[in-house]
């Protein structure tokens, strides 16, 4: 019941109670390289059932201890049984870090579970000509060259 229970959740953290070893984060796991505003599957599973009112997932790049920011909070359930596969698409942010962590965690009515990747990842810039949008939206900047020439009508 982390956010609901336990307190105060999203800038300040996801607040210590939660075991780990029932929900494994299988990607990003570490080492990926991401790209600001792309879209990135998140995706984990299940070791152990229970009864589980919801997911809650979450990134931090202060280090897998650290402060974490809500990616997403109270995702519907589905197939919560143990063996079963999770995802959810996530728009990376606009920031740059090489040192970045995601954490699923696996919202019960009891004790909730949750695991974190197991190394850090990278975000880094859009490429050259890509355009980040207020809302997670992606552009694209189109330029047009000095000598390139309009048709008239």
């Amino acid at each position: 019941m982390i956010g609901r229970l336990a307190g105060v959740v999203g800038f300040f953290g996801v607040l210590a109670g939660a075991a780990q070893a029932h929900v494994v984060l299988t990607s990003p796991n570490g080492g990926e390289t991401l790209e600001a505003g792309s879209v990135f599957r998140i995706e984990w599973h299940v070791l152990i059932g229970h009864n589980t009112e919801n997911w809650d997932l979450f990134y931090s790049t202060e280090s897998v201890g650290g402060m974490y920011v809500p990616i997403a909070l109270d995702l519907e359930v589905g197939d919560a049984s143990s063996g079963s596969d999770h995802s959810y698409d996530w728009t990376v942010p606009n920031i740059v870090d090489d040192s970045v962590w995601v954490r699923v965690v696996q919202d019960n009515a009891g004790t909730d579970y949750q695991d974190s990747s197991n190394a850090p990842f990278a975000i880094v810039p859009a490429p050259a000509g890509v355009v980040l949008l207020a809302g997670g939206g992606v552009g694209i900047a189109l330029r047009r060259r000095p000598d390139d020439s309009m048709p008239r009508r």
